[in-house]
């Protein structure tokens, strides 16, 4: 059997190759958001919201958006990166023996990038704008508690009947920087993205 035969043939075991077209996204936005419109407690009487009040309004404005877009903005994702995954070493020296690289951690990749497509109302970026504004208020400068604003990202591979073949969740997501939009007269017949590092 040459080569090309065997390639074939391996090709036929593996039921054909992965392709970069094929995928699917999910976001899941800070849990906290689910429960804001019934988020209250009751002390001495007194009825308060167990979430910060100072974030409130954007914490109300990313759960509408994505009660009302959520797999919208994830249709509209035209592109992901998969993180990659690293073994952390660390060097070692016993008397006048070789140096060796001994695995001590494992690491993930710092940022997942990915690209949306644009509605005529930029509802994705404001989607974005307004998680990140659970992070940090932008008039106060002030920093929210970490829990209060990371979400989990799941990335699927899928074959060619759209069935998931492998999948990651990223945890502890949440957009760090929302790219800038270019505007240009000769980009008439293009469709504008947004790029987001997660």
């Amino acid at each position: 059997m040459g080569q090309i035969d065997k390639f074939r043939a391996a090709m036929g075991k593996a039921k054909g190759f992965a392709r970069p077209s094929k995928f699917a996204v999910r976001i899941n936005p800070p849990t906290m958001i689910s429960t804001i419109g019934n988020a209250f407690y009751t002390a001495n009487g007194e009825t308060r919201p167990t979430v910060n009040t100072e974030y409130a309004d954007a914490q109300a404005a990313v759960r509408e958006l994505y009660m009302g877009s959520g797999k919208q903005i994830e249709l509209f994702c035209n592109s992901v990166e998969m993180p990659g995954h690293d073994l952390q070493a660390q060097q070692e020296q016993h008397g006048s023996a070789p140096v060796r690289d001994i695995v001590t951690s494992h690491g993930f990749e710092g940022m997942i990038t990915a690209s949306f497509y644009l509605s005529e109302d930029l509802k994705e970026r404001h989607f974005f704008e307004q998680w990140q504004r659970l992070a940090v208020n932008v008039e106060s400068h002030k920093a929210n508690f970490y829990d209060d604003y990371i979400g989990s990202m799941e990335i699927y591979q899928l074959d060619t009947n759209n069935e998931i073949t492998y999948g990651i969740k990223a945890t502890e997501v949440y957009p760090s920087t929302i790219g800038g939009i270019e505007y240009s007269y000769d980009s008439a017949n293009q469709v504008a993205t947004q790029a987001v590092s997660f």
